[in-house]
């Protein structure tokens, strides 16, 4: 629909650049903008730990939108299609997932105490231990749920936000 004429025969997908060269590059490069301004507060600071976590979904958003550009260019692929971008995209998504995840529960909620080998003392705890391991499997769903949400080849940008809500 260009000027309101819903009769005009214009394809909006190619109006919009979708399929493009410039579509993979730019929908990434929209995924990524709140990452690098995260990477760039956690370089001024010097929390080199922290920094790994946003480099982790840059690299997510990164070889997502090179995934969907390979197997655009590739005529022979499907939707089934496990080229080397894919692989490096599953090996990253289970990275950014399992550092997300270790990264909430030791450093921001601070619920697992690492020597500890589990949660922390129970005298130290505002709630039954259950209600915390019930958290983290929460918070463990939610960063799948989030993997998904930051790969732009994945879901369309409808999707995308509704699974960010319910995150």
């Amino acid at each position: 629909i260009v000027d309101g004429d819903q009769d005009s025969g214009i394809d909006c997908a190619s109006a919009c650049g979708a399929g493009t060269v410039h579509h993979y590059i730019a929908q990434p490069r929209r995924y990524s903008i709140p990452f690098f301004l995260r990477l760039s507060q956690e370089v001024r600071r010097r929390n080199w730990w922290n920094v790994l976590k946003y480099v982790s979904c840059l690299l997510l958003v990164f070889s997502s939108g090179m995934h969907s550009a390979s197997k655009e260019w590739d005529t022979d692929a499907t939707d089934l299609w496990w080229g080397p971008w894919r692989i490096i995209w599953v090996l990253t998504a289970i990275w950014k997932t399992i550092y997300c995840f270790y990264w909430d529960m030791v450093h921001d909620f601070g619920v697992w105490e690492a020597g500890h080998n589990g949660l922390r003392e129970p005298s130290t705890l505002a709630f039954p231990p259950c209600m915390y391991y019930a958290g983290m499997c929460f918070d463990f769903c939610g960063r799948v749920l989030w993997t998904f949400t930051i790969s732009p080849h994945i879901l369309s940008d409808r999707w995308a936000l509704l699974l960010s809500m319910v995150e």
